[in-house]
């Protein structure tokens, strides 16, 4: 379980201590920005490559909850005989690249952005390997 929450509390962290106070979670989770203010820590990733740290903020989050929500479904679904495991083992991943390529298309709104979709799919990949190394007897 470590290596499903693991990720979920990394991805709510980076929300939580390095995005814009302006952000829907920050009014459903007042404490974030409470902590957010008195920690101060939008510019601690100026060092970085802006593609590197605009790449942690707006896509790792969204990765690292794939990753967490696919190896939860692949846990829960393995050992199952239902005719349609694969399809909520997967749903995660095709519910998040399915939007992504639909941004593409206009249908949804937001931007579309390769590297979500990128990240949507090593996330996706990751959960499986993971998930066959680590609960082989799940």
């Amino acid at each position: 379980m470590f290596l499903i929450i693991l990720p979920l509390i990394i991805g709510i962290g980076i929300y939580a201590l390095f995005r814009s106070s302006d952000m829907v979670i920050f009014s459903w989770f007042p404490v974030f920005k409470t902590v957010k203010d008195m920690v101060k820590l939008n510019s601690s990733l100026d060092f970085l490559n802006p593609v590197i740290k605009n790449y942690i903020l707006f896509s790792v989050p969204d990765g690292l909850w794939l990753y967490s929500f696919t190896s939860s479904m692949i846990l829960i679904w393995k050992k199952s005989n239902f005719r349609y495991k694969n399809l909520w083992m997967f749903s995660g991943g095709i519910i998040a690249i399915s939007h992504e390529v639909g941004q593409r298309l206009g249908l949804f709104s937001g931007t579309y952005d390769v590297k979500d979709l990128t990240t949507y799919l090593i996330a996706t990949i990751v959960a499986v390997s993971v998930t066959n190394i680590f609960f082989k007897e799940a």
